[in-house]
């Protein structure tokens, strides 16, 4: 909800949907304590389903990643152009081949903060570009004990050319490709890619 805030607050109208009810109550609670009011809707990206066309959609924190496939990926952009305006934008990031294989890859990660201890364990498998991530949290609670949540997921890479034919299919023309972290232009160690297209028409 944090993204869908802040854009509120310039004067754009919001919605944001997320498949997770969790998230969307988190969302929800930080949304009382704002001015802007948006909507927030339960819906998985392949099922994308708005009351009207939209002048632009944003899918960031590499959203598209966590889906399985070609074919999900193909279904989530049909679905952002089926509601987005002629010359709407559709922008969206997305972790790159070079982060998973040199950053991601097999590695273990630890973060210890004041109330929580974090494990985040990766396996990578090369044939499918794919990242197997998961995480263990480590709650401090008041009698010292720890309270164990974890999560599991993965990761997959879209190549830019894969982007490009399943845009453009979809009625979307690339305006910017970027290195997302830097907004320079995409190198072969960019971790993360920026893409900004144009709904044609």
């Amino acid at each position: 909800g944090s993204l869908t805030l802040a854009l509120g607050k310039l004067g754009y109208e919001m919605i944001g949907a997320d498949a997770s009810n969790d998230m969307l109550s988190v969302a929800m609670q930080k949304a009382a304590e704002s001015p802007t009011r948006p909507l927030f809707l339960c819906q998985p990206m392949e099922e994308l389903n708005l009351y009207g066309t939209i002048g632009a959609t944003a899918c960031m924190l590499d959203s598209l990643n966590h889906l399985p496939d070609e074919a999900a990926l193909d279904r989530v952009i049909g679905r952002v152009s089926l509601f987005t305006e002629p010359g709407g934008l559709f922008f969206f990031d997305v972790n790159t081949a070079f982060k998973h294989r040199a950053v991601l890859g097999d590695s273990v990660f630890v973060y210890e903060l004041e109330t929580v201890y974090c494990v985040w364990q990766n396996n990578y498998t090369p044939e499918q570009d794919r990242v197997e991530i998961s995480l263990d949290f480590f709650e401090v609670q008041e009698d010292g004990s720890y309270l164990r949540e974890s999560e599991r997921f993965s990761e997959i890479v879209f190549p830019p050319k894969m982007l490009k034919n399943i845009l453009e299919k979809s009625g979307f023309r690339i305006l910017e490709i970027l290195d997302g972290d830097t907004g320079e232009e995409l190198s072969e160690e960019s971790q993360r890619l920026l893409c900004v297209s144009r709904k044609e028409g």
